[in-house]
């Protein structure tokens, strides 16, 4: 699949293609465990099945597995293995060290790779096999089990409340197809905000990707260009397209904080709560103190970005209640949400928010 070079390569916005990636090969083992234990597909599997995963059955190694269909459509282009591509450079300009550790040379056994293998050996393996193999080979364990815990908390919540709301607003969306792959109803709209150049590369892709995979949402779902940070021309945008400041809404921002100030949290969240009533609630993710500290040597993803996080907390429960969002917090680290789904006696999970 090609399309046409846009700034989706490039700071933030390439986040979501990583994301995607992750969850591509997450929706892979979802599928083959489906089929290791019933040897049978549920007949809104088999479009998968048939146009993807019979072709490209790359999966991660994750405890927990989600589902998203359309997220294999955005990491199987060249702008995709353009970002590992560029990721690898920067890695061996800015932290050589990281291809030295021995989590690195475990993780090249895990992939079927020598254990010496150089940087360069490398990024010669990448440009010569498929964009969602390149990114089996560079996925590290962890990230995968980060993005699985968090994708499945966040949908999980989303359709625990799914008929409590007829507005859901995602700020900083990236590629999140949960407006295409949730049963909203009729009633229900999906707005998404996030920078121009990432609708661009989204529409262009899911354009096709629909006519694979018919959606089973039946929500209004419309993409608000705009930049969250130094105005409230979104806000303007959201308004204008139907918003209703008066209807209870549920927010989610997922990946998103950790690109913006402190100063700038406080006042996207004041924005917020300015058009938020009574019984609004607000699902966020922040990155802990510690994460952002050892991010370097985590994973491939995280180190060509460290540069761009600008906030970290121990305490993300502060940022809701400066704004507002006071009622019902809630707040779960990663441990907690492993506990919820991995324990014996898992539960049913909720999100850190406030009503």
């Amino acid at each position: 699949m090609q399309t046409k070079k846009t700034t989706i390569i490039s700071g933030v916005p390439r986040t979501s293609v990583m994301v995607a990636a992750l969850r591509t090969l997450n929706t892979n083992s979802f599928i083959k465990e489906q089929l290791e234990k019933d040897e049978k597909l549920d007949a809104h599997l088999l479009p998968y099945y048939e146009n993807i995963y019979k072709k490209e059955n790359f999966v991660s190694k994750t405890k927990l597995s989600v589902y998203d269909p359309y997220a294999c459509f955005f990491s199987s282009t060249e702008d995709s293995k353009t970002i590992i591509l560029n990721s690898l450079d920067k890695i061996a300009e800015s932290c050589p060290k990281v291809f030295e550790t021995q989590m690195f040379k475990d993780h090249l056994i895990d992939s079927g790779l020598p254990e010496d293998l150089t940087v360069d050996g490398m990024i010669n393996i990448i440009k010569d096999c498929s964009p969602l193999k390149a990114w089996s080979l560079v996925s590290f364990n962890n990230f995968n089990n980060h993005m699985a815990l968090r994708t499945k908390f966040i949908d999980d919540y989303v359709l625990s409340n799914i008929d409590k709301y007829q507005q859901f607003v995602i700020l900083g969306a990236g590629l999140d197809t949960r407006a295409l792959r949730m049963p909203f109803s009729n009633s229900t709209t999906v707005w998404e905000i996030d920078f121009p150049e990432t609708f661009e590369y989204k529409e262009t892709i899911l354009k096709e990707a629909v006519k694979i995979i018919p959606p089973i949402s039946q929500a209004r779902n419309v993409h608000t260009p705009g930049n969250l940070i130094g105005n409230n021309e979104w806000i303007s945008k959201l308004e204008e397209s139907g918003f209703n400041k008066n209807k209870p809404t549920l927010w989610i921002l997922e990946g998103l904080l950790m690109y913006f100030s402190n100063e700038d949290i406080e006042i996207l969240m004041n924005q917020i709560s300015s058009i938020s009533p009574t019984n609004s609630t607000m699902l966020i993710m922040t990155m802990s103190e510690e994460y952002n500290e050892t991010s370097k040597v985590h994973t491939l993803f995280t180190s060509p970005l460290i540069d761009e996080f600008k906030s970290s907390t121990i305490n993300p429960e502060q940022y809701l209640i400066k704004c507002g969002f006071t009622k019902e917090i809630k707040t779960f680290d990663e441990h907690d949400i492993e506990k919820l789904y991995l324990s014996p006696q898992s539960t049913d999970s909720f999100g850190l928010t406030s009503d």
